[in-house]
C-alpha cells in the first residue's frame, strides 16, 4: 500500500509544481534575504525553513486528499477494503506512502537550503561570492529539470516523480561536490559545510508535517476531498494558539512546537536534541490518536 501510494502521490501535477517552486525559492533565498539588513543570514534560514514547512504541508494534505479522500468519496476504496485488509492498515499504509514522498522532497529542499546558506547573502558590496557553491547548486536544479523533462518525454512519466527522483540525485551530488571545493575554487579535503541548525529545524518541520498528515487522514475520513481545506485551517489554528488557549490544545495540535524560526534570531541559537526527541514523541502520540480515530470512524462508515 505504501509503495503504490508513493508512486500515486508523486505522479500528481501538484508534486512537480511544488517541488520546482520550492527549490527555486530555496536557491534564491540569499537574494531575498538582502533586504533584512543586519539580520540577513537569520532571515535566510527562517524564510527557508518556513517555506519547507509550508510546502510539506501542501504536499501531505493534497496527497492524503487524493489517495484517501477521493477514494472514499468515489467508493473505490471499498474494493480494497472488501479484501482481508484492515481499516487501520489501509489508512496507515496510505499515510506512510504519502509521508515517504514528502520526506524525499524535504530532503531535497534541505540540501538546496544548506547550499544557499553556504553562499549566504553578502554582508557588503565587495564581499567575494562563493562561486563553487553557486555553480553546483545552479547545475543541480538545471540538470534535474532537464533530466525530468527528458525522462517524462521518453517514458511518459509525470513531471512530479521524474523531477523528484532527478533532484534527489543531483542535489546530493552537488552537496558532496561542494565539500571538496573551497570558496576560491581550490581543491581541499572533504569538509562538510552545513548549518546544523538548518538540519535540526528541517527535522522538526518534517515531524510537524507528519503530524499534519495524520490529521489530514482523520479529516479525509470525515470530509473526503475537503480534507485539504480542513488541514489548512488546522495548520493556521495550530500556529495561532496562545498561552490562554490551553483548553484547545487537547484537540488541536500545537504546531508552535515545530515552527522554530525565532530561534535563528537569538544571540546564541541552539536546538537541543532532547527538544527534537520530545517533539517526535508528541507527533507520534498525536498521530496515533488521529489514526485510531480515523479507523474507528471508517469502521462505522463502512458498516
Amino acid at each position: 500500500l505504501a509503495r503504490c501510494t508513493f508512486s500515486e502521490v508523486t505522479r500528481q501535477p501538484l508534486t512537480g509544481m511544488l517541488t520546482l517552486s520550492t527549490l527555486l525559492v530555496c536557491i534564491l533565498s540569499p537574494t531575498l534575504a538582502l533586504f533584512a539588513l543586519e539580520e540577513n543570514r537569520n532571515l535566510l534560514r527562517d524564510f527557508g525553513i518556513s517555506t519547507i514547512f509550508l510546502s510539506g504541508l501542501l504536499l501531505v494534505a493534497s496527497g492524503v486528499s487524493g489517495v484517501i479522500g477521493r477514494e472514499l468519496e468515489l467508493h473505490t476504496a471499498q474494493t480494497l477494503l472488501a479484501k482481508p485488509v484492515g481499516r487501520g492498515v489501509f489508512l496507515a499504509g496510505r499515510l506512510l506512502g504519502v509521508l515517504a514522498s514528502v520526506a524525499v522532497a524535504v530532503y531535497v529542499f534541505t540540501l538546496a537550503l544548506l547550499l544557499a546558506a553556504r553562499i549566504g547573502p553578502p554582508e557588503h558590496a565587495h564581499e567575494a561570492v562563493d562561486w563553487p557553491a553557486v555553480t553546483v547548486e545552479a547545475l543541480a536544479i538545471l540538470v534535474a529539470l532537464f533530466a525530468g523533462l527528458i525522462r517524462g518525454f521518453r517514458t511518459g512519466q509525470p513531471m512530479g516523480i521524474a523531477l523528484l527522483k532527478a533532484a534527489c540525485v543531483t542535489f546530493t551530488a552537488a552537496f558532496l561536490l561542494a565539500g571538496f571545493l573551497g570558496p576560491g575554487w581550490q581543491l581541499r579535503t572533504f569538509e562538510l559545510d552545513w548549518d546544523p541548525l538548518i538540519g535540526k529545524a528541517a527535522v522538526l518541520a518534517l515531524l510537524g508535517v507528519a503530524l499534519l498528515g495524520a490529521v489530514s487522514v482523520l479529516l479525509a475520513v470525515l470530509f473526503g476531498r475537503g480534507s485539504l481545506v480542513g488541514a489548512l485551517i488546522v495548520f493556521l489554528a495550530g500556529l495561532s494558539l496562545g498561552k490562554g488557549d490551553s483548553a484547545l490544545l487537547g484537540l488541536l495540535p500545537d504546531l508552535r512546537i515545530f515552527w522554530v524560526g525565532e530561534i535563528f534570531y537569538k544571540t546564541e541559537p541552539s536546538m537541543p536534541v532532547g527538544y527534537i526527541a520530545l517533539a517526535a514523541l508528541y507527533a507520534a502520540c498525536y498521530s496515533a490518536a488521529c489514526l485510531a480515530g480515523a479507523t474507528w470512524l471508517l469502521d462505522r462508515r463502512e458498516a
